[in-house]
C-alpha cells in the first residue's frame, strides 16, 4: 500500500466508506462523520439526534377570584325569565302531534311582539324557527291563528324581527359526522344559520327537529355532546337561547323521560 500512488489509496478508503456504510444501512446502524471517517454511533447518541425536544403544555387558565369580595354578585341573564337563560341550548322533547312546534312558535311570535307565553313575558327581540317537518302552508295557518289570537299582522311580525325557514324536503341537516372518525362537523347550512344568528341576534333560535338537524348516532355520548357544543356556539353568537325540538325514542316513551338515545341528551342540554 505504501507505494500506491496517494490518489489511488484515497480512492480505495471511499470505497471502503461507502462499502461499510451500505453494510451498516442494511443492518439499521446509524453512522457518523468523524474525521472525514465514518463511525457507528452508540445507541444513547443515537436516539439523542432522533428525539426532539419536548415542548412545555401551556400552562392552565384559572379564574381570577381575588376582586370577587369586593365586586356585586351577577346576575343571571335570562331569554325568558327562570325558563331559558341566555347563551344556553334546551331540548324540547315530546311525542309527535303533541303541540310542540305550535308551542314553539308561540314562543317566537311572543319574543318579537312582546307578548305572554305561558304565564311568562319573554325578553322582547327577534326570533328564528328554522322548520323542517311542515310546508310552508301549514307554517302559514299555524302563525295566522296565533297572531289572530295576539290581534297581530305579519306586517307588525316581521318588523318584529320573526325570520321564517321552511326546509321540508331539502336537506336541513346542521351537524353532521364525517368518515370513519366520528367527528361531528358543521354543515353549509350551520354556517349560515350561525353567520345571520351573529348579524341579527334573535332572542331565540328554534330548531325543529333535531332527527333533521342532526345526522349523527343519538346513542352516541361523543357524538351527542358534540351537536350539543355546535348548538351553544350559535347561542353564544346570538346572545340568546336555541331550542332544539325533538321526539322521544320508545323507551323513552315508556320510562317517561322522553329522551331519544342516549341520557347525554339531558346532560348536553
Amino acid at each position: 500500500m505504501s507505494n500506491l500512488d496517494p490518489e489511488v489509496v484515497a480512492e480505495l478508503a471511499r470505497i471502503k466508506r461507502k462499502r461499510t456504510a451500505r453494510e451498516h444501512r442494511a443492518e439499521g446502524v446509524a453512522l457518523a462523520v468523524v474525521n472525514g471517517d465514518r463511525q457507528e454511533l452508540s445507541p444513547d447518541v443515537e436516539g439523542s439526534q432522533n428525539t426532539k425536544p419536548e415542548t412545555k403544555p401551556e400552562s392552565l387558565k384559572w379564574l381570577d377570584m381575588s376582586k370577587w369580595d369586593d365586586e356585586p354578585v351577577p346576575e343571571r341573564k335570562w331569554t325568558i325569565k327562570d325558563r331559558a337563560p341566555i347563551n344556553q341550548a334546551g331540548l324540547f322533547s315530546g311525542e309527535g302531534g303533541t303541540g310542540k312546534s305550535i308551542i314553539e312558535l308561540m314562543k317566537d311570535i311572543a319574543h318579537v311582539a312582546g307578548k305572554d307565553w305561558l304565564g311568562s313575558t319573554p325578553e322582547r327581540g327577534p326570533a328564528f324557527y328554522i322548520g323542517a317537518e311542515d310546508d310552508e302552508d301549514e307554517i302559514h295557518i299555524r302563525l295566522t291563528t296565533i297572531a289572530r289570537h295576539h290581534d297581530l299582522t305579519f306586517k307588525e311580525l316581521i318588523k318584529g324581527g320573526l325570520y321564517v325557514r321552511c326546509l321540508l324536503g331539502e336537506d336541513a341537516t346542521l351537524c353532521s359526522v364525517s368518515g370513519k372518525s366520528g367527528k361531528v362537523e358543521a354543515t353549509g347550512l350551520y354556517r349560515q344559520l350561525y353567520e345571520a344568528a351573529g348579524d341579527i341576534k334573535p332572542r331565540n333560535i328554534s330548531i325543529d327537529t333535531l332527527s333533521r338537524a342532526f345526522s349523527g348516532n343519538e346513542i352516541d355520548r361523543v357524538q351527542v355532546y358534540a351537536f350539543a357544543m355546535h348548538m351553544q356556539k350559535l347561542a353564544k353568537v346570538a346572545g340568546g337561547s336555541v331550542t332544539v325540538l325533538s321526539h322521544p325514542s320508545l323507551q323513552g316513551i315508556s320510562s317517561g323521560s322522553g329522551i331519544s338515545g342516549s341520557t347525554a341528551w339531558h346532560g348536553a342540554f
